[in-house]
């Protein structure tokens, strides 16, 4: 019996170290788990933290870069970096990461990245230091246009070294100094520096590029360029345009700098018919279409200015003929809201104003370029007076300012062409609203 006892405690004590040494390693477990989670030290943050590299490899040209090549990003704020070369004679890296390209060939950069004065190699990536290279595009026939002229790049300068800085180069040589050459002097004359002097006929032309670097001078390649005739898209064409609406002549002309347009027809009411607008004292290439009728238009174009008193002696790129019409309205709208964005279509007003007050009304019409003459008008001007209709041609937009004169109804006519929109309005005073 006692030895029974015994061995039964004996069992229950060791039972109740197993239990024990559970809880124990439970309870070490779910401090160590919430110890983690409530730890936002820097060391922690850091220890998650790495860089990133954009590229693995890239290539550059000789000299300096000027720009980073590499983008590195998520840096440890309270970290510094450094970055080395593996081949000083192929490329340098200063200290904010520029490259400059010493010579043809391969390195490696590394980073450095020194925190909590401990420095280790937090990545790397390759540099290609290669020969400069026109582009691909670059070398198609039509790459660069010109028109033909001589006065035209005295006024607008055409020069090809812009296109140097427009990636004309892959691997650019950021030291050497780039020339050019025409292929053929008899379609385009050019400068050395890459100024073009004068075009003197249609035609496609190469230009040579070359590359000078520590006093050697070598060909990178020819660039493709043509000089084009001027072209009037609308020659024996005719245009149709709703009255009020806008004509762009710059639309129908290809290819040149200088051009001057001619209007008649048999009524002799041609610039009444088209009116010329003008930005800043200039005539734009626009003009209004201001009644119903028809115009010709002929353009004459020349390589400078033209005046009225030498265009007939100049070249003439043909005529075309522009119809003036009437663009009739589909549908007019009432609308409440943005007239430009969301809005509802409301067919009757009821307006809590005072007597003296104004109110502004919106509407819609369709087509947006519709031309048909509008009208509004109100049933009883003692109740509601039309005090001023604004309405945008060419946006289909309108909007409509009545003043109140009285509590009653009446009904507003909102006439379009053939379409007319009553709307019902139903006049109150506010005081007596609140009663």
């Amino acid at each position: 019996m006692v030895c029974q006892t015994l061995k039964g405690w004996g069992d229950m004590i060791r039972r109740y170290r197993r239990v024990l040494a559970l809880l124990l390693m439970t309870a070490v477990i779910v401090t160590s788990f919430w110890f983690n989670i409530g730890d936002t030290s820097e060391e922690t943050q850091a220890a998650d933290k790495s860089i990133k590299i954009s590229d693995e490899a890239v290539n550059i040209g000789l000299g300096d870069q000027g720009v980073e090549q590499v983008l590195i990003s998520n840096k440890k704020d309270s970290a510094e970096y450094s970055y080395k070369s593996s081949n000083k004679s192929v490329v340098k890296v200063d200290s904010q990461d520029i490259l400059t390209g010493v010579s043809y060939g391969t390195a490696t950069i590394t980073i450095n990245e020194t925190y909590k004065g401990k420095t280790k190699t937090a990545g790397s990536y390759k540099v290609s230091v290669k020969e400069t290279t026109l582009k691909k595009d670059a070398k198609a026939a039509d790459f660069l246009w010109a028109e033909i002229g001589k006065t035209t790049f005295k006024e607008n300068p055409f020069n090809l070294q812009d296109y140097i800085e427009e990636n004309l180069f892959d691997c650019r040589n950021m030291d050497a100094v780039y020339t050019f050459y025409s292929g053929d002097k008899n379609i385009l004359k050019i400068k050395a520096n890459g100024l073009v002097e004068e075009t003197l006929k249609a035609g496609k032309v190469k230009i040579t590029v070359k590359e000078t670097y520590n006093k050697k001078t070598r060909t990178v390649g020819k660039i493709g360029m043509e000089v084009k005739n001027p072209e009037f898209t609308k020659v024996d064409k005719t245009v149709n345009v709703a009255k009020y609406s806008s004509l762009d002549m710059n639309k129908y002309l290809k290819y040149l700098t200088y051009y001057y347009v001619v209007l008649s027809n048999k009524k002799g009411n041609e610039d009444e018919i088209l009116q010329m607008t003008y930005t800043k004292g200039e005539w734009n290439g626009k003009f209004k279409a201001a009644t119903g009728g028809a115009v010709n238009v002929t353009v004459y174009t020349d390589t400078e200015p033209l005046n009225s008193k030498t265009y007939k002696k100049k070249k003439c790129l043909g005529s075309m003929k522009v119809n003036v019409v009437n663009k009739a309205a589909t549908s007019v709208k009432l609308v409440k809201g943005d007239i430009n964005g969301k809005y509802t279509e409301e067919d009757s007003l009821s307006i809590s104003k005072n007597k003296g007050d104004s109110v502004s009304v919106n509407y819609i019409v369709t087509p947006k370029n519709c031309s048909d003459d509008i009208s509004v008008k109100s049933s009883s001007s003692k109740v509601v007076k039309v005090v001023k209709n604004d309405y945008s041609y060419g946006k289909g937009t309108g909007v409509i300012t009545l003043k109140m004169n009285g509590e009653e109804k009446a009904v507003i006519k909102l006439t379009v062409g053939s379409i007319t929109k009553k709307i019902n309005v139903t006049v109150k005073n506010p005081d007596a609203v609140k009663k």
